[in-house]
């Protein structure tokens, strides 16, 4: 029961830090190839086995987001990004 309770308890934790890596991944991917001076990308995923099984919550999701350069440092394009895209 003791190995059950952890792997539950463990399971999300190991999603979020998962899909932050892939967040950051992408995020440092698009500012490699378009040699732009800010990216901001925002991934918000349904996970089936939050779903399914482990905290089995139907319609809960996860967001992250990364910020890069200018949209990172400068605080007047940071907020007009999350305006744009609806975040507080």
């Amino acid at each position: 029961r003791a190995v059950l309770a952890y792997i539950k308890s463990t399971w999300p934790e190991d999603i979020r830090r998962r899909q932050e890596r892939l967040t950051q991944q992408i995020a440092e991917a698009i500012m490699d190839a378009t040699d732009a001076s800010g990216v901001g990308v925002i991934v918000e995923a349904q996970h089936l086995c939050m779903q399914m099984r482990g905290v089995q919550k139907q319609h809960s999701s996860m967001k992250t987001s990364v910020l890069l350069g200018s949209f990172r440092h400068n605080a007047p394009t940071r907020a007009e990004f999350l305006r744009l895209i609806g975040s507080p």
